[in-house]
C-alpha cells in the first residue's frame, strides 16, 4: 500500500536562491514539465494499487515553485475531487494567486523559510520575507 506520494510539478521558480540547484541551470520550462493528464493518469494507478484497502494517497505537490505550474489550480482540484488530501510545498510568494484553490483543497502548506527576515531575504532576495509574511 502506498501512503504518500510527491508530485515534483515544476523545476522553475520565481526565486534565485544562492543554495538552488535552479540557478545553475537546473531550471527548465514548461515544456519539459508533466502534463496534467499524466499526473492524473500517475494519481489513478496510485489508487488502483491501494484498491481494496480503503486508502486513498496523500500527495504533495511541490517544485520549484508549485504554483508557476500552469495547471496548478485545475490539477489540484480534480486530485482533490478524486479523495486525495493535498499538502504543498512552496516559497509562499504565490499564495494569494492560488488562495481559493489552496484553501479548498489543502490540508498542509509547508512553507520554505531561510531563517527570520534578514537571513532569509540574504538568501532568497531582499522583500521576500516581507511577502511570505504577507
Amino acid at each position: 500500500m502506498i501512503k504518500y506520494a510527491h508530485f515534483q510539478l515544476t523545476v522553475r521558480c520565481n526565486l534565485n536562491c544562492s543554495f538552488c540547484g535552479q540557478s545553475r541551470g537546473m531550471a527548465g520550462t514548461a515544456a519539459d514539465e508533466i502534463t496534467p493528464e499524466e499526473w492524473l493518469k500517475f494519481a489513478r494507478e496510485l489508487r488502483e494499487i491501494n484498491s481494496g484497502t480503503g486508502s486513498i494517497p496523500e500527495i504533495t505537490l511541490w517544485g520549484g515553485e508549485p504554483m508557476l505550474y500552469e495547471n496548478f489550480s485545475p490539477l489540484a482540484r480534480e486530485l482533490h475531487k478524486q479523495g486525495h488530501k493535498l499538502d504543498v510545498v512552496t516559497n509562499a510568494t504565490k499564495l494569494e494567486h492560488n488562495a481559493d484553490t489552496i484553501n479548498e483543497c489543502f490540508q498542509h502548506i509547508f512553507v520554505s523559510l531561510d531563517g527570520m527576515k534578514d537571513q532569509h531575504d540574504a538568501i532568497r532576495g531582499k522583500g521576500v520575507f516581507d511577502k511570505v509574511q504577507e
